[in-house]
């Protein structure tokens, strides 16, 4: 896809995880969850239209119902119109 660039995961020493440098050069519609490792969803980071330009995403390890996960390995999955990128991260306690 040519509107998104490249981006990653930067761990941080806090009890936080950043999705980094999701780019795009236009405005369009985008959804970020993330999934245990059964497949079970575990929560909506964003799901909305966001403008062009960079954007920076932290889960602070807070499921959708407003629990706060155990530490472990996570999934993320990024839907940008016909786009899709899987990855996982690890979430520090």
């Amino acid at each position: 896809m040519e509107e998104l660039s490249c981006w990653g995961i930067i761990p941080t020493l806090s009890t936080q995880t950043r999705l980094s440098d999701i780019s795009f050069l236009i405005s369009t519609i985008v959804n970020l969850d993330v999934y245990a490792m059964n497949g079970r969803h575990i929560a909506t980071l964003v799901h909305e239209v966001q403008n062009s330009g960079l954007k920076n995403v932290t889960w602070s390890g807070i499921n959708n119902q407003g629990i706060s996960v155990s530490g472990g390995v996570y999934f993320y999955r990024l839907w940008v119109d016909d786009f899709t990128r899987t990855g996982k991260m690890l979430f520090l306690k």
